[in-house]
């Protein structure tokens, strides 16, 4: 969970800590939604299925009957979580660009300077923050490698949901590696034909992950303009 840091908002009400809290406990509420209810999708999808087959058990053939099969496999374990845990990450990519945006306006401000986020050439929102840091604070990103590694993964397989809807078919080759190697380190996500394949564990690790990221920005942000109450 992100600190609202409460107190230090008396001094410094622009501190983005409150909005980024907020946005971030939506984002919980959703995946626990989802949690919920896309399993009891996928049971209902077999129920219905299995139903089906037994009005249809005297009219369909040995062949028909895998077909039917193996569309019903593919829906309940690809194509139902990949349209739902996809659509959460998405949308949790979104609110981690949204929050770097605020935590540079807010160093912006703070520093007086004409040069915003946007006007930096870095490829990525997470690159831009960390050159930006540099280039305004004369500070490094404050945040492990290990959580910008897998930020990086984070936003490969956001990619691929975004810009081809979980298909590897026309993915470059270099891509389908680092899939690869992430599918042989997790447990939840994996390739299957050419397709990616989500778990909802990837969806719970992946908010931890990019919370955990944000913690250490803010708190970052905090320690460089103390105020009043959080001086030294």
């Amino acid at each position: 969970m992100i600190d609202t840091f409460i107190e230090r908002l008396f001094d410094d009400p622009k501190f983005p800590s409150l909005e980024i809290a907020v946005r971030f406990n939506s984002l919980q509420r959703y995946l626990d939604l989802l949690l919920e209810f896309v399993p009891h999708m996928q049971d209902q999808t077999l129920v219905r299925f299995k139903a089906d087959i037994q009005r249809k058990a005297g009219s369909l053939s040995t062949e028909d009957l895998a077909d039917e099969l193996e569309h019903t496999k593919s829906l309940i374990e690809g194509l139902i979580p990949l349209n739902f845990y996809g659509a959460f990450i998405l949308a949790l990519f979104a609110a981690l660009e949204r929050s770097i945006t605020d935590l540079a306006n807010y160093v912006k401000d703070k520093e007086a300077s004409p040069l915003s986020l946007r006007d930096l050439r870095e490829q990525g929102t997470i690159k831009q923050l960390t050159l930006y840091l540099k280039t305004l604070l004369k500070q490094p990103l404050g945040v492990s490698q290990p959580i910008l590694d897998g930020l990086r993964g984070l936003q490969l397989v956001r990619n691929v949901l975004a810009h081809a809807n979980g298909s590897l078919a026309d993915q470059p080759k270099d891509r389908l590696d680092e899939l690869q190697r992430m599918a042989n380190s997790f447990d939840d996500i994996k390739i299957e034909g050419a397709s990616l394949v989500l778990y909802a564990q990837f969806l719970s690790r992946n908010l931890a992950l990019v919370e955990e990221f944000l913690i250490a920005l803010l708190q970052q942000l905090a320690n460089r303009y103390p105020v009043s109450g959080n001086a030294p």
